[in-house]
């Protein structure tokens, strides 16, 4: 084999490779070599292929996590503090650790209640999940507090506490952490009874009678620090009881001194300038129902009616309707409506969309319209139910937008048509103890994805939507 074909056979061997060595090789040196087989060896264009499918395999990928995070966002996220509610309510029940019965008040998707032995207690009511627990201050030796949870205002809970051991006899208003339930700051409340009933979480305040301002005082809602107090009444023999509402405080009086009427003064004071404004005038024996919105709401009877049915209800706007300053000589009574016949001696109340509800011990409940009074619908227990067992005890109601729903004194839920109050469910509450039902005065509330029925010390959650059962 000459040069040239040596030459020749280097260059098949190592075509387009540069010259080496070993492709300078004598004739003597010249071995016919076979080109080793490329070990991926692939057609011409690979590097551009392999780029290709790399952008591809890129791309999908980024398509598949944007789809997910699209389906991850129209389900909903969960709050960081907190998992996401089931799209339907749960069915739970559970035991509260109290002593005796429970108050408890509902805000969102958790329930707040208390009783002998904890001033305050959070179910997570998707779950039924205990997410704390407050000891009572007094180490358990205090009552059960008169009044439940007030409510949840920026993230803190406010509830009313019993002082704890060597602190003078009384009660506090104080706010707690709702994460947590560590409190946060108190105030001292002027007297226990009323102060626990007239304490009232505003939208930015909370209105408390506390022992350094006894008629009433504002104080923020996120740190406790004082922002007004009123002195009204300055005449310190009237006696004045303040009514709650969330927005400015106002007080029931007796009439003015050298008036001889039989009627209370329904008083207004401006925060800002400490100035009384008149409001309206109700009768003496009066009771406060409740208040929705700037509305407020009376049960009026006349003092020879006492323990019997309530005849009117009085409504009152507390919109400013005049200027503060010099009181009227006569001021306009509120508007007054009849009351349901079949209402309780003591009715609870229930308002939603302009319609209020009123139970009766007869196991009935009667709607109203909230603006003038005007019957909407009776409804009435089925004849296979003995609501004379029932005594004094009237059935719970909640009205929701999704549905008006009834909890009898013997467990009994049913829902019913808002419009004209026909049943469309019925269903028996299942509680872990069915006793309790004996006596217990029953309480529905709407807590998030279900509905929250308490009897004594134990409450069971079931749907809203319930499938109908024996109607």
């Amino acid at each position: 084999m000459g040069i040239k074909d040596a030459a020749g056979a280097g260059a098949r061997a190592g075509k387009g490779a540069d010259a080496g060595p070993e492709d300078a090789r004598g004739p003597e040196d010249a071995r016919p070599t076979a080109a080793p087989a490329p070990v991926d060896a692939k057609p011409a264009g690979t590097g551009a292929d392999r780029g290709r499918r790399h952008r591809v395999l890129i791309g999908t990928t980024l398509a598949l996590i944007a789809m997910a995070t699209g389906f991850l966002l129209a389900l909903g996220l969960p709050d960081s503090d907190e998992p996401r509610p089931r799209p339907r309510g749960p069915e739970w029940s559970m035991t509260l650790p109290v002593r005796g019965d429970a108050l408890c008040s509902a805000d969102g998707n958790s329930v707040y209640c208390n009783g002998a032995g904890y001033d305050a207690i959070r179910i997570w009511t998707p779950t039924g999940q205990v997410r704390w627990k407050l000891p009572s201050a007094a180490s358990g030796k205090a009552p059960a507090p008169r009044v439940a949870p007030l409510g949840v205002r920026k993230d803190m809970v406010f509830a009313v506490r019993s002082r704890g051991p060597g602190a003078a006899p009384g009660a506090n208003v104080a706010a707690l952490d709702r994460r947590t339930g560590k409190q946060v700051w108190k105030q001292e409340l002027a007297d226990e009874a009323t102060g626990a009933r007239t304490a009232k979480p505003g939208f930015d305040t909370l209105y408390a009678q506390t022992e350094q301002y006894p008629a009433m005082g504002g104080f923020d809602l996120k740190t406790g620090r004082y922002l007004w107090s009123t002195d009204y009444p300055a005449d310190p023999g009237q006696e004045c009881t303040p009514v709650s509402s969330i927005y400015k405080p106002s007080f029931l009086c007796p009439p003015a001194p050298g008036d001889t009427s039989d009627t209370l003064r329904l008083i207004g004071v401006d925060p800002q300038s400490n100035q009384p404004y008149p409001l309206a005038t109700l009768p003496r024996s009066t009771e406060f129902l409740g208040s929705r919105g700037a509305k407020l709401y009376f049960a009026a009877y006349r003092p020879e009616d006492i323990g019997k049915p309530v005849k009117r209800y009085h409504r009152v706007d507390i919109v400013n309707p005049l200027p503060p300053g010099d009181m009227p000589e006569n001021l306009q009574p509120a508007r007054s409506h009849p009351f349901p016949e079949t209402a309780a001696r003591q009715p609870s109340f229930h308002d939603y969309s302009g319609t209020i509800a009123f139970p009766g011990p007869d196991g009935s409940v009667t709607a109203v319209r909230a603006a003038g009074g005007t019957r909407l619908w009776t409804f009435r227990p089925p004849s296979d139910m003995d609501a004379g067992s029932w005594g004094r005890r009237t059935p719970a109601v909640v009205m929701t937008m999704l549905g008006t729903y009834i909890l009898t004194p013997d467990a009994e839920l049913f829902a019913v048509d808002p419009a004209n109050g026909t049943p469309l469910s019925r269903r028996k509450l299942a509680l872990p103890d069915p006793r309790a039902v004996a006596g217990a005065q029953p309480q529905l509330m709407d807590a998030g994805p279900g509905l929250v029925g308490r009897f004594g010390n134990q409450l069971v959650s079931v749907e809203h939507r319930i499938e109908e059962r024996g109607m």
